[in-house]
């Protein structure tokens, strides 16, 4: 299930300025470094984010279309910031959770209400 665009919104502009002064540190949050595809800015969005399989999954509760989402398939590439430790995320790809083969069943289980997730590999 997609949350609304509103909250997502709210997120942005009210969550977001709070979330990214601690999130880095405290899994399963984390701080997802990106450039803006067309202003060339870097931006810093917190999302949740887990490890699997030498693989960091991050739901996509707002869906596949939100900027930082977009930012980071436009350029292939972006940074996690995650209990204090930045890496690189490689070949960053969007799945389907109920249907991809790419993370365990528990993991499945709290990204699929999300219906998308990110899945990259990391470099560190």
């Amino acid at each position: 299930m997609q949350l609304p665009r509103r909250l997502a919104l709210f997120n942005k502009y009210v969550n977001n300025r709070v979330q990214k002064s601690w999130a880095w540190l405290i899994p399963p949050w984390a701080i997802i470094i990106h450039q803006g595809r067309t202003s060339g800015r870097e931006y810093r969005t917190p999302v949740l984010a887990w490890r699997s399989r030498g693989r960091i999954v991050v739901a996509l509760h707002y869906g596949a279309h939100s900027d930082w989402v977009r930012n980071v398939m436009h350029h292939q590439s972006a940074s996690i910031q995650r209990l204090g430790r930045t890496a690189v995320l490689v070949a960053p790809r969007i799945v389907d959770p109920a249907t991809t083969d790419e993370f365990g069943p528990v993991l499945r289980l709290l990204v699929r209400p999300a219906e998308h997730a990110l899945v990259a590999d990391l470099s560190h």
